[in-house]
């Protein structure tokens, strides 16, 4: 998904230069990072879109959920969301501890503490790792800390009631320094971090090097996490400070082929607390299914407790279409089954294939679908799986050879959506966030009556 087809963010971008290097805030439990000067918002939340199926750029999502009266924590870090869990880097419970004694905490998606495992540090890091990423696909954790210093860990869902957390390997990255803010590009497997102010560097875990250096946009960047639908960094940084006391914390969207801020950002949740350090520290973004077609992003928030918070990031172009619902037996070329292809997209003209089959040959189907929900209502010895009102996409004919039974049923529905293959698209095709429901009807015979696939849902993406 193109970045331009995200939700509009109001206002102009202002670049803020760090003036300040890193400095220990007046509790020890939180890093200061840089100071900037104060200037006026030009971050505005952009408002809810869609048709309620998510929230808008920037939105909370939930409760904050807090994390020290669990854990007795006092420097909370890193974030990574793996497997539907949320692990949190940790300093050491209680306060400064000797190196090695960091912990990284499991967390379900209530904030309960689930487990608690131990780090394999570098031994030069009062602080742990400083920032965490994950891989869903082959259940990898990862962090980072001084010294370039850079550990993975392998996830085991299926190890007791909640799974296990243990140490693989460690490798000194050269060059990076501090790794404070850590993110994985999971199409070449290279991962980016910064330290407050400093460039952006994208480093190879293989070699143990930078492959990369990259301008800071202007930002006292802590955490780092990887939109895998736009392909794109999102920072998490602690700007426009006043004396010692950071009064905001934000969230920017970053071009990772040349460090430059794309525009889309948000101000994330302040505590109200006069003389309160308002502290970020790590992120990621992940895919949560109470929120479908979409994505959430979290961060650490350090403050008076900790907390992880979540927000709204966007509605993206890749939901997979859900089959459901049962298809009508007893047709002469048997059950016929529902596909999808591509995804839905109300900036594309093509590429959303929505299909069913076998059929008979040349026979006459079309699409129906609805906004309003599934069913699974008796209808011509079959199902109709959607609710009523039911809306048509423009008719079509199977295709397929005379005599044999591959014929199928196909509509481009980004193409009918486009007005490009006639009919008339009801008006929420045209609303990303909306929740679809849709479904073959045909012919077969006089003797078996029509065709009728199962269901299939989808979220139209923008």
């Amino acid at each position: 998904m193109n970045c331009t087809l995200r939700t509009a963010v109001l206002g102009a971008v202002v670049s803020l230069v760090p003036v300040a290097t890193a400095q220990v805030g007046a509790s020890s439990s939180e890093e200061v990072g840089p100071a900037v000067p104060v200037g006026p918002s030009a971050r505005i939340v952009a408002p809810a879109q869609g048709n309620g199926s998510y929230l808008g750029l920037g939105q909370l999502r939930g409760a904050q959920l807090p994390l020290d009266p669990s854990t007795g924590e006092d420097g909370h870090l890193g974030v990574a969301h793996l497997a539907g869990w949320f692990f949190v880097s940790g300093r050491g419970t209680g306060g400064p501890t000797p190196p090695g004694a960091a912990s990284i905490y499991q967390f379900d998606g209530a904030g309960n503490l689930i487990a608690t495992f131990p780090q394999t540090g570098s031994g030069g890091s009062a602080w742990g790792h400083r920032d965490l990423a994950s891989d869903e696909a082959s259940l990898k954790l990862w962090g980072g800390e001084e010294g370039g210093y850079f550990a993975e860990y392998d996830f085991d869902p299926n190890a007791g009631p909640t799974g296990t957390l243990a140490f693989n390997t460690a490798k000194t990255i050269a060059g990076v320094g501090l790794i404070r803010a850590l993110a994985r590009d999971p199409a070449t497997g290279t991962f980016y971090t910064a330290d407050f102010g400093s460039p952006i560097r994208e480093f190879d875990p293989v070699t143990g090097t930078v492959v990369r250096t990259l301008p800071n946009p202007g930002l006292g960047i802590s955490g780092f996490a990887w939109d895998d639908f736009n392909g794109t960094l999102w920072s998490f940084s602690q700007d426009n400070s006043t004396g010692t006391v950071h009064d905001r914390v934000e969230f920017n969207e970053i071009d990772p082929a040349n460090g430059l801020l794309l525009g889309p950002t948000f101000q994330g949740i302040t505590s109200a607390a006069v003389g309160m350090f308002n502290l970020a520290s790590g992120c990621d973004i992940y895919e949560d299914p109470a929120f479908p077609a979409s994505l959430t992003i979290v961060g650490v928030h350090q403050a008076s407790p900790d907390h992880l918070a979540r927000y709204d990031l966007d509605v993206v172009t890749g939901t997979p279409a859900f089959p459901y619902c049962t298809a009508k037996s007893g047709l002469v070329c048997g059950t016929p089954d529902m596909t999808a292809s591509g995804f839905s997209s109300v900036s594309s003209s093509s590429g959303f294939v929505i299909a069913a089959g076998p059929a008979r040959p040349s026979k006459q189907g079309v699409l129906i679908y609805t906004d309003s929900g599934p069913a699974a209502t008796p209808f011509n010895n079959g199902l109709l799986c959607i609710s009523p009102p039911v809306k048509r996409a423009t008719q079509i004919f199977s295709g397929g050879t005379p005599g044999q039974c591959d014929g199928v049923f196909a509509t481009d529905l980004n193409a009918f959506t486009a007005g490009l293959i006639g009919g008339n698209p009801a008006p929420f095709l045209s609303v990303p966030g909306t929740v679809v429901w849709a479904q073959y009807w045909g012919r077969d015979t006089f003797a078996t009556g029509n065709f009728l696939s199962q269901g299939i849902s989808f979220t139209i993406g923008p």
